[in-house]
């Protein structure tokens, strides 16, 4: 979204009820920062604008992310932050198709570490929106967006397939551009242009296989910390993040009290090991790389009759000696 807009988008609904919520730890960006591009998204005066010049943005990826930001902002959508270990740990961890877990908050914000996560063009994203796409529905026709009829149809034809409870998944990078894919529990994190629907990508081959990269990771980044949410307790916490040395300052004009923020991972290590094993073409040792992690069932109790899910972490091979 062009800068000239911001200072209009600060005056808005979205951007005023999400704004000042929370205070980002250090290594994230800043709260508001994080609020802004979402609530461009969803300013009537700014999509207004694209249309009139003719932009060749995909306005269904903007208009739905603005859409989710206007929800956000109604449900009073909790923001999780994610620690750079876990984070990358995260990354590397496939999920499976499985059954839906049960505590799925309807719209919330990850908050992912500068630096760690780009689009194909190169371009960070700092944080994603997650909305339920029943919760979706639901609110177009609360914000009068789509008729009583049209929303009755969407609702009939996500049941029939199966997709009441995916999940709409969308990223804004530093420029502004939407970056959106669903996923649903029923189906794993891996991304390919025969199980996506309408991939819009122009680019070369090579740049399209990294977006179907980006796409898989967005999907491993919001069902990941769905399931440590559930399953992993011990490595969510909720701290007072206070403004000061380290954190990101809250402007003094404003009276509003931030939040308690979840955090995840802040005492997480990485697992890492060595191994000798040698190339059989080259002579030389396995270069570092990461082990895949995983979700898998597991029975524990009495008479191992009681099924958990367990997280078998991945593990990083042939660290370096900076790492």
């Amino acid at each position: 979204m062009h800068a000239s807009w911001s200072q209009h988008v600060k005056k808005g609904k979205i951007y005023n009820v999400l704004s000042d919520k929370y205070v980002s730890p250090k290594d994230f960006t800043p709260w508001n920062n994080i609020v802004l591009p979402f609530a461009t998204a969803g300013d009537p005066k700014v999509l207004k604008s694209v249309v009139e010049q003719g932009d060749s943005t995909d306005l269904k990826a903007v208009i739905n992310c603005g859409h989710a930001a206007d929800i956000a902002g109604a449900l009073d959508a909790p923001a999780v932050y994610v620690e750079r270990a876990l984070a990358e740990a995260v990354l590397h961890t496939d999920v499976s198709a499985m059954e839906r877990p049960h505590t799925v908050l309807p719209v919330f914000f990850i908050c992912l570490p500068c630096g760690l996560l780009y689009d194909d063009e190169g371009l960070n994203i700092t944080s994603l929106l997650v909305v339920e796409n029943l919760a979706f529905i639901e609110m177009s026709a609360t914000f009068n967006r789509i008729s009583k009829e049209r929303k009755d149809t969407l609702y009939e034809d996500a049941k029939e397939a199966g997709h009441l409870r995916h999940l709409r998944i969308f990223a804004v990078n530093n420029m502004g551009s939407v970056i959106t894919t669903d996923t649903g529990w029923d189906e794993d994190t891996i991304v390919s242009d025969v199980n996506v629907d309408n991939i819009q990508h122009n680019g070369p081959e090579l740049r399209k296989d990294v977006f179907l990269a980006v796409l898989t990771k967005m999907r491993r980044v919001v069902k990941n910390i769905i399931l440590i949410y559930n399953y992993q307790r011990d490595l969510v916490e909720h701290v007072t993040v206070t403004t000061g040395r380290g954190f990101s300052l809250r402007p003094k004009s404003k009276t509003r009290s931030p939040l308690p923020t979840a955090v995840l991972g802040r005492n997480f290590l990485a697992k890492k090991t060595r191994t000798s094993v040698i190339s059989a073409k080259t002579g030389i040792r396995l270069r570092p790389h990461w082990r895949k992690g995983h979700w898998h069932t597991v029975l524990t109790g009495a008479g191992r009759k009681e099924r958990k899910l367990r997280w078998f972490q991945p593990v990083y091979v042939n660290p370096t000696l900076d790492t």
